[in-house]
């Protein structure tokens, strides 16, 4: 797995080490691309 390399950033940017277990449960903040995003929106 990826350990203890888990961070999250809270709203004032200040940066949290988290389990790796934490870290699955959180949403994906990653931007996508536009063969995401018509898929998300034919699924909808």
């Amino acid at each position: 797995g990826i350990g203890d390399s888990c961070k999250k950033k809270d709203c004032y940017g200040n940066d949290f080490l988290i389990s790796e277990s934490e870290w699955k449960t959180l949403p994906k903040l990653s931007p996508k691309g536009d063969f995401d995003i018509k898929k998300r929106l034919e699924i909808a």
